[in-house]
């Protein structure tokens, strides 16, 4: 049936269903031998734990479904109601690199148990529905929490010890033809944008999802928010997330030597509140097992970001790369300099900046660029401003339009890309910010406002037929 409504980029989330995706579900989720004793209850403790609603499907058939839509999996809530405020995606460290663990892995006999064990200890805030009260449910759902992670990290420890290599193998390929193996994930402000693929330079902080972590992502923030619940419900929501976060924070970091996981770790968290600290560096940080992977150099986290990407190179989707941009070599090169950008001349820049690069006066591409913004710590609900560091802030860049709320449009011949970077280079204070709109900026108030709009909107719809859509003009500045 033909969609005849405006389609919105902002909750546009197509999805291809076919013979071959309904093929798949069924040898992972039907075909397998499973006994189902009693379906599920209605009780809230039950519903709102899949593992235990949940508790006769295999594993590894709920986590390949996940799995294999990952991107529409998580852009389910990115694109959802629990993304919207500052406060609601505060708990997004700027950009990063998501993996995930690999499904075909064979865990041992104890793993294979290891979840309806620890079904008890996975409840989730939906339970209490609007009853909440934030401060008594955090310190029960973070007692729960440090269980959990206590058992895994004895899991890891034995496994690791005994069977398998704690290295890049344990990472998903996406079977060699899967794109969602590889997610960046970016935050502006009060929305975030999840796209396929490695964006941007390396980032300070990247997550590794295991089935766990993905079922609980998905049932805290689409399945189990009630977009109409109190304030205790969405605050205990967001400050669950605070938790999700760092395991998978914590799971990336286990892949770096031991005596550099702590290191990195208090990096992150740089005058965070003891009690965070507390949590971060207990039960699930001692894990002893020392990674399977030979370092070379001093920087063992970029190592571990070159060797995934290298597993992961027949998949990863460099539609946004700027080396995938049809502007000229030489353009891409100053575009590559652009992204090299950092530190305190950056902040005046908006969150979001849709670049149209024309030639000729013909549309060539958007490069959408990203202002990542430095943060000592993100565990801090509303006094975030305390957090800044404008000295580590960096750009990311992107060719095609990333980020659905644009707080700025930029107009500008190929030509030009020199002077517009030279511009950014020197650029210091909000008054170098506002030269810079002189020259190459579109303002809301500009007679040439709507034409370029409509040029970015067709160059949107020729590069994405299926995923573009309308851009939010709602957040868009008129400095």
């Amino acid at each position: 049936m033909q969609e005849n409504e405006t389609v919105t980029a902002k909750n546009h989330i197509p999805f291809v269903l076919n013979d071959a995706r309904w093929e798949r579900w069924q040898s992972y989720l039907i075909n397998p031998q499973f006994t189902v004793s009693k379906l599920p209850g209605y009780d809230a403790d039950v519903a709102s734990n899949p593992f235990k609603a949940f508790v006769d499907l295999p594993p590894d058939g709920r986590y390949r479904f996940l799995l294999e839509h990952a991107r529409e999996t998580i852009m389910a809530f990115i694109k959802g109601p629990v993304c919207r405020g500052q406060v609601a995606v505060n708990v997004i460290n700027e950009q990063f690199w998501v993996y995930f663990v690999n499904p075909d892995i064979n865990y041992g006999e104890e793993a294979a148990g290891f979840l309806q064990n620890q079904a008890q200890q996975l409840d989730m805030p939906a339970e209490q529905s609007s009853n909440a009260l934030p401060l008594t449910s955090w310190i029960k759902f973070s007692e729960k929490q440090k269980t959990y992670l206590k058992a895994k990290s004895n899991l890891i420890s034995k496994e690791m010890s005994n069977r398998l290599p704690l290295n890049e193998t344990l990472i998903w390929d996406g079977g060699g033809t899967n794109p969602n193996a590889a997610l960046t994930v970016m935050r502006h402000f009060d929305n975030a944008t999840v796209v396929q693929g490695l964006l941007g330079l390396p980032p300070k902080t990247a997550w590794v999802i295991d089935y766990p972590l993905l079922e609980r992502i998905h049932y805290l923030l689409v399945a189990g928010f009630d977009v109409y619940g109190n304030i205790g419900h969405q605050m205990l929501t967001r400050m669950y997330m605070d938790f999700l976060r760092m395991e998978g924070e914590m799971n990336f970091l286990l892949f770096l030597p031991k005596d550099e996981r702590i290191k990195v770790r208090k990096f992150w968290y740089r005058d965070a509140d003891d009690k965070i600290k507390d949590y971060m560096f207990g039960d699930y940080s001692k894990v002893t097992v020392e990674s399977g992977i030979d370092f070379k150099t001093d920087d063992p986290k970029a190592e571990v970001f070159e060797l995934f990407a290298k597993r992961l190179a027949p998949v990863i989707n460099r539609h946004y790369e700027l080396d995938s941009s049809p502007l000229s070599a030489a353009a891409i090169e100053v575009l590559h300099e652009i992204e090299k950008l950092s530190g305190k001349g950056l902040k005046p820049l908006p969150e979001v900046i849709k670049v149209l690069v024309t030639e000729n006066g013909q549309p060539t591409d958007i490069i959408s660029i990203v202002h990542n913004r430095g943060h000592s710590n993100i565990n801090s609900l509303l006094d975030e401003e305390d957090a800044l560091l404008p000295e580590e802030d960096t750009l990311t860049l992107a060719s095609g339009s990333v980020g659905d709320y644009p707080n700025a449009l930029f107009k500008l011949d190929e030509s030009e890309l020199t002077a517009f970077y030279q511009a950014l280079k020197t650029m210091k204070t909000e008054k170098d910010y506002k030269q810079l709109l002189n020259r190459f900026g579109v303002r809301r108030t500009s007679p040439d406002f709507w034409t370029t709009s409509d040029q970015i909107a067709e160059l949107f719809r020729q590069q994405e037929p299926l995923a573009s859509g309308v851009l939010d003009y709602n957040r868009l500045e008129n400095r």
